[in-house]
């Protein structure tokens, strides 16, 4: 019997880093067909260590264009690999695209991405593999539309940690920026004061050089020169360093307090960790090949790994219990507009419409208290492709992704 696993249709892989490497290493083994992989992000020397597709002539590049290639080359074009470089949050990235896929495997490393995801693949009804470790934990969920919960369904998640997978070549967060920080810089930073000559004002200069794109670097050649081994692990140094990193990126600074938090926060990325979620996602594409009942899988460090059979769709759930729509306005339409072709049977009075974020920030645009924007156009609005719109009803709840034709 053919161990070759076929889906019928394309993959897409949504975060080639820690997770997503060793998923790809999996489907390696056993894959043959077509693999989308969407990953926004650089390579840094600190990817090296555990993500083996990369390596050192690949720094600076883009991880989902290397993957994509060593993939191709590798499996001898068993699975042809395209990439793009690019947030999965993109408006390029609408619920038609997401539709053209068998299965998306989710390998991010926040909340909001994977809501995102989430939320997508809602409204184009397609499986979601959702993967994560922290650690020496770690979960797949294989999500099932109208069949299974969705990730919005479940407990709200847990305090927030950081694992150490989230260094970014392009930081999004000032969590991005301390880890950079700490476990990019820093290193380096190191390396340099330990030179037994010690380091002169040339050494200096041209280590800075290699980081004028990343960050600022203004006055921070005084800084380095009087540095001492010690002192490179103190909290004013990293902090420094943090808001240097997010200067470039727009990243608003936080306190010294808030860069404690986070590094106390921090979780080691366990390769041996990533490794077996890999191994998971792989085998739960073969379960939702051959249409078998779905399992979560939990990995611990103190406990057998559990397998827990998923709920079927909460009737609460802010995102898939509600009417999905894929909806192509011309941009003068109005929000009223929307809410006609939405809900089929007229515009009730009692309306509320909210944009969605899956960062839990969405914003009121209409209600029976604030009628301000009911005639106002969505360009005027400033609601383009890619917006999600939420509207409540006495007698329906609807979710509509937004296209403008």
């Amino acid at each position: 019997m053919s161990t070759r696993l076929y889906l019928g249709g394309p993959v897409l892989l949504v975060g080639a880093g820690g997770i997503g490497s060793e998923v790809s290493h999996s489907l390696l083994e056993v894959f043959e067909g077509a693999l989308t992989i969407l990953d926004a992000d650089t390579i840094e020397l600190s990817n090296l260590n555990r993500q083996a597709f990369f390596e050192e002539k690949d720094i600076g590049g883009g991880k989902a264009e290397v993957l994509a290639r060593e993939i191709e080359k590798r499996s001898e074009n068993r699975i042809a690999a395209a990439w793009k470089r690019k947030d999965v949050r993109d408006n390029e990235f609408t619920p038609g695209f997401f539709r053209q896929f068998a299965c998306v495997i989710s390998c991010v490393d926040n909340v909001e991405s994977r809501e995102h995801i989430n939320a997508m693949c809602v409204l184009a009804g397609v499986p979601n593999i959702e993967s994560g470790s922290s650690g020496y934990l770690g979960q797949v969920c294989p999500i099932v539309p109208g069949v299974t919960e969705c990730y919005v369904c479940s407990a709200p998640p847990a305090e927030e940690q950081h694992p150490v997978c989230t260094i970014r070549g392009v930081p999004a967060s000032w969590a991005h920026c301390v880890h950079w920080a700490v476990q990019e810089f820093l290193p380096q930073v190191e390396a340099l004061l330990e030179r037994s000559a010690g380091v002169e004002e040339g050494d200096v200069l041209e280590f800075l050089g290699k980081y004028a794109e990343k960050m600022r670097i203004d006055g921070l050649k005084k800084t380095l020169m009087q540095l001492s081994g010690k002192d490179a692990r103190k909290l004013d140094f990293i902090q420094d360093i943090s808001a240097r990193r997010a200067y470039p990126h727009a990243i608003a600074v936080q306190s010294e307090r808030e860069t404690l938090k986070i590094l106390e926060k921090t979780v080691p990325s366990v390769i041996s960790s990533n490794s077996i979620i890999g191994a998971v996602v792989v085998a739960k594409l073969r379960r939702i090949r051959e249409a078998k009942e779905q399992r979560a899988i939990y990995l611990s460090a103190n406990s057998k790994i559990r397998a827990v059979e998923m709920l079927a769709p909460f009737g609460g759930c802010g995102v898939c219990s509600l009417s999905l729509h894929d909806l192509f306005l011309p941009e003068t339409s109005t929000l009223w507009d929307v809410v006609k072709k939405a809900c089929s049977s007229g515009v009730p009075e009692e309306t509320t419409i909210t944009k969605y974020s899956s960062s839990g920030r969405g914003s009121l645009l209409y209600d029976s208290d604030f009628t301000d924007n009911e005639k106002m156009s969505l360009s005027v609005l400033g609601i383009p492709t890619g917006t999600i719109l939420k509207i409540y009803t006495p007698r329906s709840a609807h979710l509509v992704y937004v296209n403008i034709v």
